[in-house]
């Protein structure tokens, strides 16, 4: 039971500018029984599939359509004609990597989208513009003698007193989406991770790599992972979406090293100059296990206008080592504000979802 092609015509009209070109073939199959159905004439060796690519000159058009019907010019009802359209028209079907159309829906290209998630976020980089009296930047007057200490950073008042001042940012949400024939649990693991290794997404056509997004290890928090039901015929398939959230700075919690206190120990280096001794934490704070290695809490104080030392009223910068900013540490040469590091999220190399 092969089908024959036995007619062919083509035609070519203009549609809001494009160029569509429509080649029709029939073909013959004659089944072997009167009881046989449309679904045998269309399984027929020889018939082109939904989808299939065909060569008509120089052209690669595509087929979109098939008809059965049944003829009976021999009475014996076991004859069918099958229409086959091919077109260049072909905005219907899913694509593959390469652009072209495919008919098996897990062939089909995954697609990417790109969203924006506004939030608010501290300020820790502002830049001193100036000092105006009696408005704001705009209608204000700008005075001729303004402070010299207000650094760029935090947003300060004019004694250099940090406010807290937050600004609209704006955050990369990547979501990628694709078709598979069954769900994976395993996915259910990469829910709230970040990704532990670089990660680079690409999208293609017909002329190669279209798009590309690259982000570095521990910038990507994955979203959960969700799924759609997705009946195509009697055939049950999933939409896959991988949303994932970008964070520049990475999604390691950097935590702001200050303080009201300083933490003092054996070898601790103290803010006049050398080290802080045993003995000497020992007569600071007496108890039975004199001698032994142990800390303690020392308030960070501050000179008033009588020349008493009292504690400061907010937290002070400190030095990574526990004491205040400007003491020496040795992995503080610079004497720049430090930050400790926190792994809050857990980590999973992103590259085998094969995004």
């Amino acid at each position: 039971m092969a089908a024959e092609l036995i007619t062919e015509n083509a035609s070519e009209n203009v549609k809001d500018g494009f160029v569509e070109l429509k080649v029709t073939q029939v073909y013959q199959v004659v089944l072997a029984n009167r009881t046989d159905t449309f679904i045998t004439a269309l399984a027929a060796s020889g018939l082109p599939a939904l989808g299939h690519a065909g060569t008509f000159g120089a052209a690669t058009l595509y087929a979109i359509s098939r008809t059965p019907s049944r003829v009976d010019d021999d009475a014996t009802g076991r004859k069918w004609n099958v229409t086959v359209n091919y077109s260049n028209n072909t905005q219907n079907f899913d694509r593959d990597e390469n652009g072209s159309p495919v008919t098996d829906p897990t062939n089909a290209v995954k697609t990417v989208d790109i969203q924006y998630l506004e939030y608010s976020e501290p300020i820790t980089d502002a830049i001193f513009e100036s000092v105006t009296e009696g408005g704001g930047y705009s209608v204000g007057t700008s005075l001729t003698t303004q402070p010299t200490w207000l650094d760029s950073g935090n947003v300060c008042v004019s004694t250099g007193e940090s406010i807290l001042a937050q600004r609209t940012a704006y955050r990369q949400v990547i979501t990628v989406s694709r078709l598979e024939s069954s769900w994976t649990s395993t996915y259910e693991d990469y829910n709230n991770q970040i990704n532990n290794a670089p990660l680079t997404i690409t999208e293609t056509d017909s002329t190669g790599v279209v798009a590309t997004y690259s982000f570095p290890a521990k910038t990507l928090r994955m979203k959960p992972i969700t799924k759609q039901p997705v009946w195509i015929d009697s055939e049950l398939f999933f939409r896959i979406t991988f949303p994932m959230e970008h964070k520049a700075d990475t999604w390691v919690h950097a935590e702001a090293d200050a303080s009201q206190s300083e933490r003092i120990f054996v070898g601790q280096v103290k803010p006049g100059g050398g080290t802080w001794t045993q003995l000497e934490i020992d007569a600071l704070y007496p108890d039975a296990t004199a001698g032994t290695v142990k800390w303690a809490w020392l308030t960070i104080t501050e000179k008033n206008e009588a020349g008493d030392s009292i504690a400061v009223g907010d937290s002070r910068p400190i030095n990574g080592t526990g004491a205040r900013l400007g003491v020496d540490a040795t992995t503080n040469v610079n004497g720049e504000s430090c930050y400790v590091n926190w792994k809050i999220y857990g980590e999973e190399n992103f590259s085998a979802l094969n995004l």
